[in-house]
């Protein structure tokens, strides 16, 4: 019997490491790991258990392919999928939104992030929450100059205030290099006065640009040769 017993708690030590060990890298909060208490949600491994991310399809396959069939907890998922269908959905304007040759656009250069997250915060760790959160957006914004943080801050200081709230905004910035970034972001929280959890929303989209001439270098020069060709044939007549 004891002998029994010591295999089953190896087995179940064993179960319980197989996926505590993944690390995952989050844009803003930094390195995650798989909650004790929710999986399969992630939690800041600097401040584990005050805020609960949940995780992408790739995260989710990789959580998967170590729990050795551990249930996913099928009402999460539909909470989370009504959440990204009712405030996320873009797929009516997606399916409308025409090809485009991007050697047509007049930059030098195009580069694009964009990140949607959503996170579930205890009312309990809340006040904790955002202090390790401010952190983590300063330090975001230290390594993406046009990153709304203080926006995004202010945003989730007042979730807890109302049962939804939803905020989006759309900006050009621009740098003093002839070029700029276009900036997207929405911020969405909604929680139920008797739940335990806000759930929050984020989602963020960037398009920096380097400004190039409107015509091309040899447009330009064959436009330049037409030009002196003709006040030649005007100085000679």
């Amino acid at each position: 019997m004891q002998l029994i017993l010591v295999i089953s708690l190896c087995a179940v030590t064993a179960y319980a490491q197989s996926y505590a060990n993944l690390r995952f890298t989050h844009p803003i909060i930094g390195e995650l790991k798989v909650s004790t208490t929710r999986y399969p949600m992630l939690t800041p491994v600097e401040s584990p258990e005050i805020v609960y991310i949940t995780p992408s399809t790739q995260e989710l396959n990789a959580i998967n392919g170590k729990a050795l069939g551990k249930m996913v907890d099928l009402s999460l998922q539909s909470k989370v999928s009504s959440f990204l269908s009712t405030e996320f959905e873009n797929v009516a304007i997606a399916a409308k939104t025409p090809a485009f040759d991007e050697s047509q656009l007049p930059f030098k250069s195009f580069g694009m992030a964009s990140d949607i997250e959503i996170h579930q915060i205890p009312k309990a760790t809340y006040a904790q929450f955002m202090k390790f959160y401010q952190v983590m957006l300063k330090n975001k914004e230290k390594s993406a100059w046009w990153f709304p943080a203080q926006q995004i801050y202010t945003m989730l200081g007042i979730c807890q205030a109302f049962q939804f709230n939803a905020v989006d905004k759309q900006d050009i910035l621009f740098q003093s290099n002839n070029g700029g970034i276009m900036v997207y972001f929405k911020t969405t929280c909604t929680h139920d006065h008797s739940a335990s959890d806000i759930t929050f929303g984020l989602t963020y989209y960037s398009a920096q640009f380097t400004l190039g001439p409107v015509a091309k270098p040899t447009q330009i020069t064959q436009e330049w040769n037409s030009i002196m060709d003709a006040s030649k044939k005007t100085l000679n007549t």
